[in-house]
């Protein structure tokens, strides 16, 4: 398909879909997570009023004011650098100074960068230069028009999500033990941030307009496609991290902090959430179309390009990736 098809030399193609499959020795080594950074595929900088620096062509320089310990004992300032090969997007919780240098940076070596409060709700993204599929943005605005393939699209979308959650329902039918959460409701409402951010990328990444949906509403500000590509990876990603947190008693009432009638985890579970997550993404799975073991994470775009090929007209259908 030209194009749509990827040309980094850090991809293979799989034989099935023509799709990039991931190919996990053109990736650097990660390092742990630290209490005020997250050094994964995804780089979260949690730590209020720190700066972003530029620190070099390759690098940030992340800066931190000291603050006081529990006991009433002060912190010094502090710093660290992160090396960018290990980065493949950056998220801003709270209140974080990036400057313009940084941004410069991020947006010139193509990684997009989120910003989201501290109390979880998304604020907005800067993101590189959108890819230059013109013909494909046509095809996605002719698709939304046409109310038949909408609706077709819309039932895929939506049986995706409803075929891995039957899957959970079946898990959690067993008898709880005692603490743990046995049904889903605990579970629903987690949130579209940090997983739609990924969805963000994955569709801007391919060359769609992240804005024009087939299940969701194309209302003002809703990144729609996104949220769309979002219903059948939600059981999976959000709703496996967030169970496992509660029914392995990870998280308690203990971390919860009711603020302005929102509840928010403290920083230490916050940092625990977003680990989790993470590696979550990070798991290998035999995605369906392609036949190749890839990450959750890639899991996104590579839906994303057969959403793409469908509506050019290069298969017959999409199918959602459903992976159990």
């Amino acid at each position: 398909m030209g194009d749509l098809d990827g040309t980094d030399a850090s991809y293979e193609h799989c034989g099935v879909c023509r799709l990039p499959s991931y190919n996990p020795s053109s990736h650097s080594s990660r390092a742990e997570p630290c209490g005020k950074v997250t050094e994964m595929p995804t780089l979260y900088v949690m730590e209020q009023y720190a700066v972003v620096h530029r620190d070099s062509e390759d690098g940030l320089l992340i800066k931190f004011h000291g603050t006081a310990t529990p006991n009433g004992q002060p912190q010094p300032d502090g710093a660290r650098r992160i090396p960018l090969n290990i980065v493949e997007s950056v998220v801003i919780v709270g209140e974080v100074t990036v400057t313009a240098a940084a941004i410069r940076l991020l947006m010139t070596r193509a990684i997009p960068l989120h910003y989201i409060s501290r109390a979880g709700r998304y604020v907005g993204t800067m993101v590189p230069e959108l890819a230059k599929h013109g013909q494909l943005r046509l095809a996605q605005y002719r698709g939304h028009q046409d109310l038949v393939r909408r609706a077709e699209l819309a039932r895929q979308f939506a049986w995706g999500k409803i075929q891995q959650s039957a899957h959970d329902a079946a898990t959690l039918s067993a008898p709880p033990r005692a603490g743990s959460v046995g049904h889903r409701d605990r579970a629903d409402g987690a949130g579209d941030r940090p997983s739609g951010d990924i969805g963000d990328s994955a569709v801007q990444i391919v060359g769609f307009d992240p804005y024009i949906g087939f299940l969701h509403s194309s209302v003002y500000g809703r990144p729609a496609l996104a949220l769309d590509l979002m219903e059948e990876f939600r059981p999976l990603i959000v709703d496996s991290v967030v169970l496992t947190l509660l029914n392995n008693r990870m998280v308690s009432p203990s971390d919860c902090t009711l603020v302005e009638g929102e509840c928010r985890l403290n920083d230490a579970a916050l940092k625990l959430f977003f680990t989790r997550f993470e590696q979550r993404l990070e798991e290998t799975v035999l995605h369906p179309a392609s036949q190749h073991k890839v990450t959750y994470r890639r899991c996104f775009e590579l839906q994303a390009h057969l959403l793409a090929r469908y509506l050019v007209g290069e298969l017959p259908a999409y199918t959602p990736c459903v992976t159990r």
